[in-house]
């Protein structure tokens, strides 16, 4: 298993709902 960092973690969400995802939901598995 890949060990974000909280900084890409909170990026990659910050992304994802901009882009109109939820990341509560549909978070990458």
């Amino acid at each position: 298993m890949i060990k974000v960092s909280d900084y890409a973690k909170e990026k990659a969400i910050q992304l994802m709902t901009e882009d109109g995802f939820n990341p509560a939901e549909d978070y990458i598995r």
